[in-house]
């Protein structure tokens, strides 16, 4: 008897054990999927990311480019002014024009200076204009020739060097390529399982 219990605690301790194997195995195995789905979904989150980051430095641009377009606006709107003989609004106009392209300056050195590896904003270099902007007053005259011919002269300055910088009409837009959400995108919680056809 003492052997058939040593047997039958045998086979128990036996079955443990590979009970015990079996089920370290399907965890390993089952681990090995998930972390092939780990590092899948670590080089979309990286993907994702470097995505972002290109839209927001493009972002960046595009809002430089249209402040420095809107600054070449009011240079115009400026001239407006001064054929109407309203030489306090073509200076506020001036005036506008100036803040804009000192606020996309700063906002390029500000972005500089947090990230040094961060590339420069790919617009028109109008630095110079603002300070150049600053100088002029405009002086209530019956002739406005001189100070309209400066701004011209200022006005097509701007435009070559934005003329740089713009688009040409034959360039194509970026494509989108992240299709829109959809009501499948929507978290679910019970009753809003809307994938059941």
């Amino acid at each position: 008897m003492n052997d058939a219990k040593k047997n039958k605690a045998f086979r128990i301790a036996l079955m443990t054990v590979g009970i015990i194997f079996v089920l370290g195995m399907a965890y390993g195995s089952g681990m090995r999927a998930q972390v092939h789905k780990l590092q899948k979904k670590n080089e979309e989150v990286k993907t994702a990311r470097r995505d972002l980051r290109l839209s927001q430095m493009d972002l960046r641009t595009s809002q430089a480019l249209a402040q420095q377009l809107e600054a070449r606006r009011q240079v115009a709107l400026a001239l407006n002014e001064l054929d109407k003989r309203n030489f306090g609004a073509a200076q506020e106009r001036l005036a506008e024009s100036a803040l804009r392209l000192e606020t996309v300056q700063k906002a390029n050195e500000n972005a500089l200076a947090a990230k040094p590896q961060q590339p420069a904003l790919s617009i028109a270099d109008l630095t110079s204009f603002a300070s150049e902007i600053k100088q002029i007053d405009l002086v209530a005259t019956p002739d406005t020739g001189a100070q309209r011919e400066r701004l011209l002269a200022l006005a097509a300055q701007m435009d070559a060097e934005l003329g740089k910088a713009v688009p040409k009409p034959e360039a194509e837009f970026a494509s989108i390529t992240v299709p829109p959400p959809t009501l499948n995108d929507v978290p679910q919680v019970p009753g809003n399982d809307v994938t059941k056809n």
